[in-house]
């Protein structure tokens, strides 16, 4: 009897493992990423009044934005001086906007 209450716990403690595991990449695959196609010349966009309110900055900062397939700010970079201006946004890290 002793044995089988054993092998419940270690099965259940594995089932509970990979479940966490599961629902982990899941959270994690639905993460907006910025969509840069590599075949167009990338333009630097920046966050207009509105849309720096709604992340909470400074309407004084200027800030780039990227922006996922529908539109949407996927990341977004402060600038400081106008070479922080992202040129090649796959080589740069990133804030990403918390929800």
């Amino acid at each position: 009897m002793n044995n089988k209450k054993k092998i419940i716990i270690i099965s259940s403690s594995i089932i509970l493992v990979i479940l966490i595991v599961v629902v982990l990449i899941f959270i994690f695959k639905d993460k907006k990423t910025a969509i840069i196609d590599d075949n167009k010349k990338y333009e630097p966009q920046f966050l207009n009044e509105v849309e720096k309110e709604s992340f909470g900055l400074p309407a004084e900062v200027k800030v780039q934005a990227f922006r996922d397939e529908s539109g949407e700010v996927a990341t977004y970079k402060i600038i400081k001086n106008d070479s922080d201006i992202v040129s090649d946004p796959v080589a740069e890290k990133l804030i990403t906007p918390q929800e």
